[in-house]
């Protein structure tokens, strides 16, 4: 059997839109593909639009952005096989995917408020325990929190102007702080100017939150991890980085709120975090990159462009809703990889 039938069985094990790209031109097209439209005689190059560059760097990993075709924009995931690239696309979000996550999410946030309320009353003196029953809450608010967000996923975000750098380090600095004291080792880097730019300042905390929390959970050996954000042209990079353990990273990274249940290792989660990393890549025009080296060094970088608003800025302090119940995001949203005893005296 020749490699161009191997190709083709491959891409028809595929249930989504899939292709394959070599030197810049589409050789194979799965019949999914074929049924919306895509045949080989398209441009990858037009499809890509701004992405072009992005993916012409692209030497190994994978790479996360959006392509578009017949008139259509799809999220999708591109993987590297020797010289050649296999396309993976998605179906655009759909609201009953993400609405039941919404909805059971509501319904949630009385019973855990119940919870804490309740555990507020109990005798303070056995602390291990309380520090135990705190971040199992703390947990369980971090996953409503992703499920209540998950209908967001579905629009674009309403981007202000916005000091990239001081809402990075903010968290950064938060970070640091909890990893120090549970002996993780932790560094970062940050650019020394100020970068201004259209975002939504929330959506780029949560992501890097979960990039932290990621990494943390997949490191070998306690491992360092290092977060860097670094200015590339008209892009901003925000880039995580540790020795991950030897596992094979699932193929579906960023949809796996979609899979069947199933026995697996709990760390996975409910998939929405990197659903939400890719999200913010997204809303803000940018791509997320997986590379792994052969060490076992393994590096996610989320891109976004850097927008300038074309209005008049008046900058004035204003009133920002916490939405955290004056309880500590980063406690929250790192609950995963935090020791018990960082939620005992709370």
């Amino acid at each position: 059997m020749d490699s161009k039938s191997n190709v083709a069985q491959l891409l028809e094990q595929i249930d989504a839109p899939a292709l394959i790209v070599k030197q810049g031109a589409i050789i194979a097209v799965n019949q999914t593909a074929k049924s919306h439209f895509i045949s080989p005689d398209a441009s990858i190059e037009d499809a890509l639009g701004p992405y072009y560059q992005d993916y012409c760097q692209l030497k190994s990993g994978s790479l996360f952005l959006t392509v578009h075709f017949c008139e259509t924009d799809y999220p999708c995931a591109i993987h590297t096989m020797d010289d050649q690239h296999l396309f993976v696309l998605e179906e655009p979000m759909q609201e009953d995917h993400l609405q039941a996550f919404t909805l059971a999410a509501a319904h949630l946030r009385t019973p855990i408020s119940e919870m804490m309320l309740a555990l507020d009353a109990l005798p303070k003196e056995d602390v291990k325990t309380r520090g135990k029953l705190n971040r199992s809450l703390f947990r369980l608010q971090r996953i409503v929190g992703n499920m209540s967000d998950a209908g967001m996923l579905l629009h674009n975000s309403k981007n202000t102007n916005t000091d990239l750098c001081s809402i990075t380090e903010e968290v950064l600095e938060q970070a640091s702080a909890l990893f120090e004291a549970c002996d993780i080792e932790f560094t970062y880097q940050l650019p020394q100017e100020r970068i201004y730019a259209l975002a939504n300042s929330e959506l780029i905390k949560r992501a890097v939150y979960n990039l932290l929390s990621n990494a943390v959970k997949f490191s070998k050996n306690s491992h360092p991890i290092d977060f860097k954000v670094e200015k590339c042209g008209n892009r901003l990079l925000f880039s995580v980085t540790n020795l991950a353990e030897d596992k094979i990273m699932p193929h579906n990274l960023f949809n796996r709120y979609k899979r069947i249940p199933m026995i697996e290792d709990p760390r996975y989660g409910m998939g929405l975090g990197m659903a939400i990393i890719k999200s913010a890549a997204c809303n803000h025009g940018g791509t997320v990159l997986i590379e792994k080296n052969n060490d076992g060094m393994i590096r996610i970088t989320m891109s976004i462009t850097l927008k300038k608003s074309s209005a008049v800025v008046v900058r004035t302090p204003i009133i920002i809703p916490d939405i955290y119940g004056g309880q500590s995001q980063a406690l929250i949203e790192l609950s995963d990889v935090l020791s018990a005893s960082m939620y005992e005296n709370l």
